[in-house]
């Protein structure tokens, strides 16, 4: 076992341990905490397979395992950037739905008073 996989694994257990301790309070949902431990549990997997890696590259037309890394760390980015976004539209129009309730059932309490000049 060389260092980078020592060091490697010994992060991506914390990280693994981390994610079981955010369940086990309820931060998370089981659907996130399944699919994050088994995205976590397949790059411990290839830290120590690499040949497997190299394979599955092949098998797709990449050239090198680190290369797929790569490309796929990249999707993946790109998809969570884009649940964010979309998690972030969905709670404003919730705030500006919940804001409009309010302004309705009390028109006078959300006036400002304008100093007269």
């Amino acid at each position: 076992m060389s260092i980078s996989q020592l060091l490697l694994s010994t992060i991506i257990i914390f990280i693994i341990y981390k994610t079981a301790v955010s369940f086990r309070r309820g931060n998370l949902s089981r659907n996130f905490t399944s699919i994050w431990l088994l995205l976590w549990i397949s790059v411990l997997f290839f830290i120590f397979e690499q040949n497997t890696l190299i394979r599955v590259a092949h098998f797709l037309g990449i050239s090198r395992g680190v290369d797929l890394v790569i490309y796929l760390a990249v999707i993946l980015t790109f998809y969570l950037i884009y649940k964010i976004f979309s998690a972030l539209n969905r709670i404003n129009r919730k705030v500006t739905e919940i804001i409009r309730e309010i302004a309705v059932h009390n028109p006078k309490k959300g006036k400002v008073k304008q100093k007269k000049s």
